[in-house]
C-alpha cells in the first residue's frame, strides 16, 4: 500500500481493479487495499468463457 500511496494520488482515484486468475492470494489483496474490487484478467476471462461455451475444445 505504502507503493500505491507514494505514486497515485488516492483522493482522485475512483476505482481500484485487481485483475487476476482469480486465485485466493489475488483476491486477499483486497484485505490490503480498500474498496478494491477483483477481477477476472482478460485472458482468464476469456479462458473461463470458452471453457463454458466449447467444452469440449
Amino acid at each position: 500500500m505504502d507503493y500505491i500511496e507514494s505514486h497515485y494520488d488516492l483522493d482522485s482515484v475512483r476505482e481500484i481493479y485487481l485483475s487476476g486468475d482469480g486465485s485466493p492470494w489475488i483476491q486477499a489483496g483486497q484485505e490490503h487495499i480498500p474498496n478494491s474490487t477483483s477481477i477476472l484478467g482478460k485472458f482468464h476471462l476469456s479462458k473461463a468463457v470458452l471453457t463454458c461455451a466449447c467444452p469440449r475444445v
